[in-house]
């Protein structure tokens, strides 16, 4: 590239164009920190070990997002996950908007994941809670870090989902500056959910197949009967969590989420799926043919629908 007078181009004397500097930064950071991650990736493909995590940026250098505080705070769910989680919190800090806070709820991890997330403490405002194995289910976990934040809306990340892009958080905060209707009746959004994509080289093609037909191009507004939602990575809002029916059911383990949407649903809510708010999801919902795991989730899914007669109801 060359520079002239507040211009860019390409170095063969091709056509100039307007740029601000503070572009340009942001784009010359982008391109370092992604040939870092090849450069990573290709090492661990050559020895055999994990690519190390992407570190934050610190010192008198480091280039903070522009765009001001939202008031959305971030509760990640982690259990070993020290592959993914510098990742995750890499791109959570390269946001256009930043998070009010960021709760890390991990449950007895034996890596380096804490390690890891001790790192981003102070940049990101990230405070680490543990939930014992005797203690766990997925609603529990959920429950007690959106009990750790203060701020209106609550997103809830998978440790191993990475942002797809800087404006990730932005198109949440999007979302909740809309008024949904459905006919003449204004419905409050109680919740947001985003797209999952397939990690280029790591997701199989059984998980690539079912997150391109599951999570679509298209904005979608959903009321009734369409209960589908999905907490690896979604949005929720805290005034209707503080309703202790719409708390995170602690009987079930997995697919709370489906639950939740349900229930406020039912009670008159409208839940958006989001497709600008991406993130990349290696594993997939499904995680290839994992017997066990489809087991488990039925059987829930199966007693959710047993419950009441006028959940069926909704639901048939």
């Amino acid at each position: 590239l060359t520079l002239n007078r507040g211009l860019v181009g390409p170095a063969d004397g091709g056509a100039l164009i307007p740029y601000e500097f503070s572009t340009l930064v942001r784009v010359a950071r982008d391109i370092r920190e992604e040939a870092a991650a090849l450069a990573a990736q290709r090492l661990a493909e050559i020895t055999g070990e994990q690519p190390a995590s992407l570190e934050p940026a610190t010192g008198d250098g480091c280039l903070m997002p522009e765009g001001g505080i939202a008031d959305i705070a971030i509760v990640i769910r982690s259990k070993n996950e020290a592959a993914w989680l510098g990742r995750t919190l890499a791109q959570i800090a390269r946001q256009s908007r930043q998070p009010k806070e960021v709760v890390l709820v991990d449950n007895e991890s034996t890596d380096e994941t804490i390690r890891i997330a001790r790192r981003f403490a102070q940049q990101l405002s990230l405070k680490i809670v543990t939930i014992r194995d005797s203690e766990f289910n997925f609603s529990r976990a959920l429950n007690l870090g959106i009990e750790q934040t203060t701020a209106s809306w609550v997103i809830s990340l998978s440790a191993h989902c990475i942002p797809a892009s800087p404006e990730w958080l932005a198109a949440f905060e999007q979302e909740t500056l809309r008024e949904e209707w459905s006919g003449e009746k204004r419905r409050l959004l109680a919740g947001v959910y985003g797209r999952q994509e397939p990690l280029d080289g790591v997701t199989s093609d059984v998980d690539k197949r079912d997150l391109w037909t599951t999570f679509g191009a298209g904005r979608r507004v959903q009321h009734d009967q369409d209960f589908f939602f999905h907490n690896a990575n979604s949005m929720i809002r805290r005034d209707v969590w503080e309703q202790a029916e719409f708390r995170f059911d602690e009987s079930i383990n997995g697919v709370e989420d489906r639950d939740w949407a349900r229930k406020v649903l039912r009670d008159g809510y409208s839940i958006v799926y989001a497709p600008l708010a991406s993130v990349h999801h290696y594993h997939g919902i499904h995680q290839g043919r994992n017997e066990a795991r489809a087991r488990r989730i039925v059987s829930v899914i199966e007693m959710i629908q047993r419950r009441q007669p006028a959940d069926a109801a909704v639901e048939s």
